[in-house]
């Protein structure tokens, strides 16, 4: 693998978590 690959990888799954943790603080402040 590619460095490039590598951080295109890593900002994908980054991305990822962030998504789904601010979903759920998103839900935890709606209740």
């Amino acid at each position: 693998m590619t460095k490039a690959s590598v951080f295109v990888l890593l900002h994908f799954r980054l991305s990822l978590l962030w998504s789904n943790t601010w979903a759920s603080l998103t839900y935890l402040n709606g209740t």
